[in-house]
């Protein structure tokens, strides 16, 4: 677990079938207020208040995903097959426990 600001950041750095992937889980909390450690567009705060998943597969090279669950704000980066690994993220990912 980092700290950024006042904000508590778990970070996990894992191999996906040979590829790097780094999943980050912080509060939503820190995206509630304008000095918060962390800034999304409003698109994606949109889509993801909605309970969707936002998915930027536009770079080749890497897939990024977000979403919100319990509270905490999901996001992930590698150099993955989108769809499959959304599969796997929506099979099976679990909340990090963090201390207070």
């Amino acid at each position: 677990v980092k700290q950024l600001g006042d904000d508590k950041i778990a970070q996990v750095v894992y191999s996906h079938r040979g590829q790097t992937v780094t999943l980050f889980q912080t509060p939503l909390s820190s995206l509630d207020n304008e000095i918060g450690s962390f800034f999304l567009p409003e698109s994606i705060r949109t889509k993801l208040s909605d309970g969707s998943w936002y998915v930027d597969d536009s770079d080749p090279n890497c897939v990024m995903t977000f979403w919100i669950n319990d509270g905490m704000l999901f996001y992930t980066a590698g150099a993955v097959e989108k769809e499959e690994f959304l599969k796997e993220l929506s099979d099976g990912f679990q909340l990090v426990k963090t201390s207070k």
